[in-house]
């Protein structure tokens, strides 16, 4: 029976509303007047942001392409959780959850996520560790779902995520050993999901301190025995 560990933290919780088509209502009034003819001049539109000229739109919403990207990643990963928590779903409920956890572009923007240490201060600390908690589960669920198309090319973006001296130039104690528990705890479920694909990682240890954070993990979590235990 496969074990995955996610670590609990009491933190600020964070949501996004989701954004629906943009609308903007112009309404035109040709002229002035009490008569029969204004009132039939006067004409409302609505008018969709996509039949807008591309020039008109750049005027009146300023479009930043990256935050859009971000926004979908949040969102998505938003709806996931919520799905998570339902009992029941219905088929299209699967369906769109299956999606998520299929969709490479988010893994790797929760891969991104977990490498950037730039956010993190200790005035900070706890509500980045809930973000990254929260990338970590989504990427575990998604390796952890057996019969996810993708799941290899997922595996491959955790275990190089695992490998990647990322911590190297952090010089606080506390913030240091958060981003080292991002990667036993990834290691941990990847090595309980794919146990051939842990050892794989293990053999790629590009240093001493990633050797001993993958030590750890197997000690910890007694991975090599719980393995041996499930046969």
């Amino acid at each position: 029976m496969k074990k995955i560990f996610r670590v609990i933290i009491v933190g600020v919780a964070f949501g996004a509303m989701s954004a629906g088509l943009w609308e903007m209502k112009v309404e035109l009034e040709l002229s002035q007047g009490p008569n029969e003819k204004d009132i039939a001049e006067r004409q409302t539109f609505n008018v969709s942001h996509k039949n807008l000229e591309s020039k008109v739109l750049e005027q009146l919403v300023p479009v930043d392409l990256e935050a859009l990207d971000k926004k979908d990643s949040v969102n998505k990963k938003n709806r996931f959780f919520k799905l998570d928590e339902k009992v029941l779903l219905s088929q299209a409920e699967t369906n769109e959850k299956e999606a998520i956890l299929k969709d490479l572009d988010l893994m790797q923007d929760q891969i991104a996520l977990l490498l950037d240490t730039s956010k993190t201060t200790l005035e900070n600390l706890e509500s980045q560790q809930a973000i990254r908690m929260d990338a970590i589960h989504l990427l575990t669920r998604a390796m952890d779902w057996e019969s996810n198309p993708k799941s290899g090319e997922i595996k491959q973006m955790v275990g190089d995520f695992i490998l990647t001296e990322n911590i190297k130039g952090l010089t606080n104690e506390k913030i240091r050993k958060s981003f080292i528990a991002d990667k036993v705890e990834l290691f941990a479920n990847l090595k309980s999901v794919d146990y051939q694909k842990g050892l794989e990682v293990e053999s790629r240890s590009p240093s001493s301190l990633i050797s001993r954070t993958l030590q750890f993990a197997n000690n910890f979590y007694i991975l090599n025995e719980n393995h041996r235990s499930s046969k």
